[in-house]
């Protein structure tokens, strides 16, 4: 299956390059230029996300700059691994990536390179920067405690250790596979903060309660908590606003029976998990990649981007979206996302070890 995905996406990446359209521009008000798009400045742009209001903002991106950006979606890991069999003939100028454990993975792979932008520097704080400027936050998350509000009192759960506890054996759901990386930054965290030996006692705690019975993603763990078949769970913020509020009604009274807590450290404080972005090494337009980069982490497109997956921006000018207002605010940690991602890789390897899979 993986050779599949990966002629698939040579194919893909092939027809995207030979791509050849044309269009005009208005540059001023009676002032019109042609600009041909086989005359714009390709950029080869390959993406986890599947949102359409993307295209929009690189398409507003495209005008503005006159840069054509080729847009190649598949999975976090199909990326990484396609630019690894690319080799030195890597033709991708910049990739977005689930979270900064697998932007660090690239890193450590060589597969990107490292940039310096004031304008960057200015729209997203330093603890969702890479010290080394090999990547930077576009987006964030909070992997959240969801119980249900019949049977769980508000205020109960305040850690992820406290489902753990003997009270929830066998009323925890929790996702398996599908879900990897949102479990794995969880463990990174906690590796990051408490230590390994800590983050080893909470899988091993969660895997005892859900009694090794694993969903297969985060919309079934939303069902089986909303319905009753289990107490509590965990969901990430923004799913938890994806299902809830798609428009779909038994969605919608699903999601009005979760409550969800944003677990806190000792000092009452919660945790980032972040999405990002990085450019290829040897990229031939790393500039325009840059400039895009710029244009994602403004204000503006900030909100416009993070609104997509409700996600939480993560430059402090941009609001979150309302659902995401109406859940309730959080203090965040300074915990730097440069430790977590340091921590994935050996996230990744207690996930397999304990058979969280």
């Amino acid at each position: 299956m993986t050779k599949i995905y990966g002629f698939l996406f040579f194919i893909l990446l092939s027809s995207l390059m030979a791509c050849d359209s044309s269009s005009s521009s208005n540059t001023s008000e009676g002032q019109t230029q042609m600009v041909s798009e086989a005359d714009y400045v390709p950029l080869n742009l390959f993406t986890h996300r599947y949102y359409t209001t993307d295209q929009e903002i690189f398409d507003r991106f495209g005008k503005q700059y006159h840069i054509k950006v080729n847009v190649f979606q598949a999975s976090s890991q199909e990326i990484l691994d396609s630019l690894q069999k690319q080799g030195e003939d890597r033709t991708v100028d910049m990739i977005i990536l689930e979270n900064t454990g697998l932007l660090e993975q690239a890193h450590q792979l060589g597969l990107t390179q490292a940039f310096a932008s004031a304008e960057t520097d200015e729209n997203v704080p330093k603890k969702y920067r890479d010290a080394q400027s090999f990547w930077i936050g576009l987006d964030r998350d909070i992997r959240c405690i969801a119980y249900n509000k019949e049977l769980v009192k508000e205020g109960e759960l305040s850690q992820w250790a406290d489902l753990t506890s003997k009270k929830w054996r066998g009323k925890l759901a929790l996702a398996g596979q599908q879900e990897q990386s949102k479990n794995a930054m969880m463990l990174a965290t906690v590796m990051a903060n408490q230590g390994s030996s800590a983050a080893n006692k909470l899988a091993e705690g969660l895997l005892r309660n859900a009694e090794d019975s694993l969903y297969t993603n985060e919309y079934e763990v939303f069902k089986a908590i909303a319905k009753g078949e289990k107490t509590v769970g965990l969901l990430n913020a923004s799913s938890w606003v994806q299902i809830s509020k798609n428009g779909n009604p038994e969605n919608f009274e699903m999601g009005e029976k979760i409550g969800l807590a944003f677990p806190v450290n000792d000092q009452g404080r919660s945790f980032s998990l972040v999405g990002g972005a990085a450019i290829v090494n040897g990229s031939e337009n790393w500039q325009m990649a840059l400039k895009l980069i710029e244009f994602l982490t403004n204000e503006q497109n900030q909100n416009a981007f993070c609104e997509a997956n409700r996600a939480y921006p993560v430059n402090p000018m941009a609001l979150p979206g309302d659902f995401l207002i109406s859940i309730g605010g959080f203090r965040e940690a300074d915990l730097s996302q440069d430790n977590i991602a340091d921590q994935y890789s050996k996230a990744l390897e207690l996930l397999e070890s304990t058979d969280w899979k």
